[in-house]
C-alpha cells in the first residue's frame, strides 16, 4: 500500500519527472495558460502555487529558491514583479483547471491550467476625468466620439424619395420636345416598340430646366398563352 507517497509517477523516472514539472511551471508563468493532460495539470498546479507564494514573499532567499526551479531568469523577474502582486489579497487558489475533453489518438483527458487572475483581467486605474466617455475610452471600453465640423444633416422627405427610387434610372429625353405646361394632362406616355421591346416614356408634368428628364421603363412583350 502506498502510504505517505503522494504524487503521481506519470510513468517517468525522478529526474525526468522533475524536468517535466519545471518546464510546465515555466511555461505557465510565461504564457499564463497552458494545455496538458489532467494528471500533469494537477501535479504542476501544486508546484506553481508554491512559486507564487515565494513571489509574494519577495525576499532574496525566496528569489533564489524560485531560480533553482524555474528555468528562466526573465520569468522569475516577471513572477516577482507582475504575477505575485496580483494575489497579495488572496491566500491560495492562484490557479484553476478547466477540463477540455479527450485527446484524439490516445483518448487522454485534456485540461487547461491557467492563473485565476490574468494580465487581461487587471484593470488600469486612472485619474477620474470630467468627461465620463473619455474615461471609458482610456479603459478601452469604447471608441472616441467623432467630431463634427458642420451642422448635422437631416434626412428630408426629398432625399428619402430619392433613395427609394434609386431602382429607376433617369435618362435624357429621346427627342428635343418642349416641356409640357402645367395646364395639360398630368403625364403623357409615348409607347415605342423596338426589337420586341415596348418602351413606355413618361414625361414629367412640371417643366424642368434643360435638359429635359424623362423616365424610361422597359417592358417585354410576352406572347399570349394558348
Amino acid at each position: 500500500m502506498r502510504h505517505l507517497n503522494a504524487g503521481r509517477k506519470l510513468n517517468r523516472s525522478a529526474s525526468h519527472r522533475r524536468a517535466l514539472f519545471r518546464n510546465l511551471v515555466t511555461a505557465l508563468f510565461e504564457r499564463e495558460s497552458i494545455r496538458t493532460t489532467d494528471a500533469k495539470a494537477k501535479e504542476a498546479r501544486r508546484l506553481a502555487e508554491r512559486m507564487i507564494t515565494l513571489g509574494k514573499d519577495g525576499s532574496l532567499a525566496a528569489r533564489r529558491r524560485a531560480l533553482s526551479f524555474i528555468q528562466s531568469r526573465k520569468v522569475v523577474a516577471r513572477l516577482f514583479a507582475e504575477i505575485a502582486p496580483r494575489f497579495k489579497d488572496r491566500n491560495g487558489g492562484y490557479t484553476r483547471i478547466i477540463k477540455v475533453g479527450i485527446r484524439h489518438g490516445d483518448a487522454a483527458p485534456v485540461s487547461v491550467l491557467q492563473l485565476t487572475t490574468m494580465a487581461a483581467d487587471v484593470r488600469v486605474v486612472s485619474a477620474p476625468s470630467a468627461d465620463p466617455r473619455a474615461s471609458r475610452v482610456a479603459r478601452g471600453r469604447s471608441t472616441p466620439a467623432r467630431t463634427r465640423t458642420g451642422p448635422r444633416r437631416r434626412r428630408t422627405r426629398k432625399s428619402a424619395d430619392r433613395s427609394d427610387s434609386r431602382h429607376i434610372k433617369d435618362f435624357p429625353a429621346v427627342a428635343s420636345n418642349p416641356a409640357p405646361q402645367a395646364s395639360r394632362a398630368p403625364r403623357r406616355r409615348a409607347p415605342v416598340s423596338c426589337l420586341g421591346l415596348r418602351l413606355d416614356v413618361e414625361y414629367p408634368a412640371v417643366a424642368r430646366p434643360a435638359p429635359d428628364v424623362c423616365r424610361v421603363r422597359v417592358c417585354v412583350d410576352r406572347p399570349d398563352k394558348r
